[in-house]
């Protein structure tokens, strides 16, 4: 993660976002592995716990910050959201990206989780 500063867990009416870890890689590597998941994505479907451990490690480099969404009900992972392309010194940027396992789509869960991550970004990032 960015060197000096800490990303939160978020919360939202039906979930918690926590930043994803290498404690993680057996859920993102069967989310990743459904290819309707990456279907609109620029990766392709995982196929080792390895490549799970990239998608994770991308988001480090990248000095971004993805979040393990989970449901608060019954700590289901459910998908990821965060940053990329982070810039928060010299103009200020970043992009949003986010997905989602296929059988919670149309629920409303990624407009709410997004609100969230506009939320923290304007607010706590500036």
């Amino acid at each position: 993660m960015r060197t000096g500063f800490k990303y939160p867990c978020l919360e939202t009416e039906r979930m918690y976002l926590k930043p994803l870890t290498q404690n993680d890689v057996v859920d993102v590597f069967n989310h990743f592995s459904d290819p309707f998941v990456t279907e609109f994505m620029d990766i392709e479907p995982c196929k080792s716990m390895d490549e799970a451990k990239e998608i994770i490690e991308f988001h480090v480099v990248d000095q971004g910050c993805r979040w393990g969404l989970f449901y608060k009900s019954t700590d289901q992972f459910i998908g990821t959201c965060g940053y990329h392309c982070l810039d928060l010194y010299d103009v200020r940027k970043a992009e949003i990206g986010f997905d989602l396992i296929i059988q919670d789509w149309g629920k409303g869960l990624m407009k709410e989780a997004v609100l969230s991550l506009l939320v923290f970004g304007f607010q706590d990032m500036n």
